[in-house]
């Protein structure tokens, strides 16, 4: 633990969890600590706490090369973010003076995206998913919750953008005619058939391999091919190996031969894992400080929650949640 520039609470360069809930410990301006000494009791949000300084380092200059890219970076986002708020307004100002949301898009030289129908799974008249609707935020879920006429918010984007949305109408949900399903019906049954039949192929095969048979050899047998597929990583695609199956190769002892279905049900992989190496940490790594700070913050909750719940005890009172939350800035980090 450090205390840095603006003698906030750090743990190893960055600001600790326990944080949020205290908000900011600022030791007086008379009491500097050194390394390794113990700070007087200092008053955060939620009670009396004792500041220990752990390590101290020197402050450092950084040259403008080191943080141009930086610096660069941070211009350009606080100017898209500025642009995207401007034209924000713009369609607000058009759909307050009546105008529609297609009548404000072409005004303002955007494009629209016009979607025929879509049911609540996201799937258009035809039974097939309709393409390119994002899925954060859920427009279907939004859409299905306003109705033909009402003056739709905008919904937040995860990369500071908006998006708008009417509903230009309704059509009320009924049973489907056989005419208009029988297509589906027999594609289904087909892909089904063809499914069940893989899967008792696939055992079988399994269960050769598990007696002895040689790969190659009952892949030849039945007149298939073999291929290698390496540096298979938990949830990500491996060349031609789909993510489904990926996930059920990390669930096989090596040396076990398996199957897996495909990226659809006519689609099944027979394989045997022929080795396990276990990756080399990196704690420096995206995927490392992510896994660092979510246990870090759950591990901040369950102190926090464990603590208030003995006041409750204690005292004899309720929390209200929300209040809390905005209290302590929770909201703000779901």
């Amino acid at each position: 633990m450090k205390i840095e520039q603006g003698r906030r609470l750090y743990l190893s360069g960055r600001q600790h969890p326990l944080a949020r809930y205290w908000g900011t410990l600022e030791p007086p301006n008379d009491d500097r600590q050194g390394q390794g000494e113990v700070s007087q009791p200092v008053k955060g949000r939620f009670g009396i706490a004792l500041l220990q300084v752990g390590k101290i380092e020197p402050g450092e200059e950084k040259t403008f090369e080191q943080i141009a890219s930086q610096v660069k970076t941070e211009i350009a986002e606080g100017r898209a973010k500025s642009e995207v708020t401007t034209l924000r307004d713009k369609i607000e100002d058009e759909r307050a003076a009546g105008s529609t949301l297609a009548e404000a898009a072409k005004k303002l030289g955007l494009s629209l995206i016009n979607v025929e129908a879509v049911d609540r799974s996201g799937r258009g008249p035809d039974g097939q998913p309709v393409p390119n609707l994002p899925q954060t935020p859920d427009v279907v879920s939004a859409a299905f919750s306003s109705d033909v006429g009402v003056d739709t918010e905008a919904l937040q984007l995860p990369n500071g953008g908006y998006l708008y949305f009417d509903v230009t109408g309704v059509t009320p949900s009924r049973e489907r005619t056989l005419e208009e399903v029988k297509d589906q019906v027999e594609a289904r049954f087909h892909d089904d058939e063809v499914a069940k039949r893989l899967l008792a192929k696939a055992n079988d095969i399994v269960g050769k391999l598990k007696a002895g048979t040689n790969f190659a050899q009952a892949a030849q047998e039945i007149g298939l091919s073999v291929a290698t597929a390496t540096d298979l990583q938990r949830g990500k695609q491996a060349g031609f190996v789909p993510v489904k199956v990926v996930d059920v190769v990390f669930r096989t002892p090596k040396g076990a031969p398996g199957t897996a279905e495909g990226e659809k049900p006519t689609e099944r992989f027979i394989f045997r894992v022929t080795d396990v190496v276990d990756p080399t940490l990196d704690a420096s790594s995206p995927q490392s400080k992510a896994i660092n700070d979510t246990l870090q913050n759950s591990y901040v909750d369950d102190i926090v929650n464990e603590f208030v719940g003995r006041l409750e005890n204690d005292f004899g009172v309720n929390v209200n949640p929300a209040a809390l939350n905005q209290a302590t800035g929770g909201g703000a980090q779901q």
